[in-house]
C-alpha cells in the first residue's frame, strides 16, 4: 500500500502461483506482465478476467488462460466457482473447485482453466471471461 496525504491508495500486484513461477516461459511471462500493467488500474468489478490465450491439449480439451484480477479486499478461492466464457459462437461455462488456487486481496494471477468437450470454441473470438 502507498499513502498519499493521509489517504491510503491500494496497489494491485501481480503474483504467479509457485509452479507457474518456476516453469513459465520468458515470453509468456512478458505477455502476462504487459497485460497486467495495461489492465491493473481499470475501475471495473472487484473480480475480473483478461483473456490471454486459448489452445487445445492432447485430450482435445480447451485450455483457456486468463489473468484474474482480484481487486476486492477478500481472498478469492475456487470452491464451486463458475467460469463463463462468451465467444462469437456462444457461451460455455464450467464450475471449478481448485483447492490450491487462492488469490490474495488486491492481487492479479494468471491461470489456465480446462474445459472438456469445448474444442468447437477454439477458432472463435473470445469476447468476455467472467468468474462468479
Amino acid at each position: 500500500m502507498k499513502k498519499r496525504e493521509g489517504e491510503v491508495i491500494i496497489v494491485q500486484k501481480l503474483q504467479f502461483e509457485a509452479a507457474w513461477d518456476k516453469t513459465i516461459a520468458k515470453q509468456d511471462r512478458l505477455i502476462i506482465e504487459q497485460l497486467f500493467h495495461q489492465t491493473k488500474d481499470e475501475d471495473t468489478e472487484e473480480i475480473s478476467c483478461c483473456f490471454v490465450r486459448k489452445a487445445l491439449n492432447h485430450r482435445q480439451q480447451l485450455l483457456l488462460t486468463v489473468l484474474i484480477h482480484n481487486r476486492s479486499g477478500d481472498v478469492l478461492n475456487f470452491q464451486n466457482r463458475e467460469v463463463t466464457c462468451t465467444t462469437t459462437k456462444g457461451v460455455f461455462a464450467k464450475t471449478f473447485t481448485i483447492p490450491n488456487l487462492n488469490i490474495p486481496p488486491h492481487t492479479s494471477m494468471p491461470w489456465t482453466f480446462i474445459f472438456d468437450d469445448e474444442e468447437e470454441f477454439l477458432f472463435t473470438e473470445v469476447l468476455h471471461v467472467d468468474i462468479q
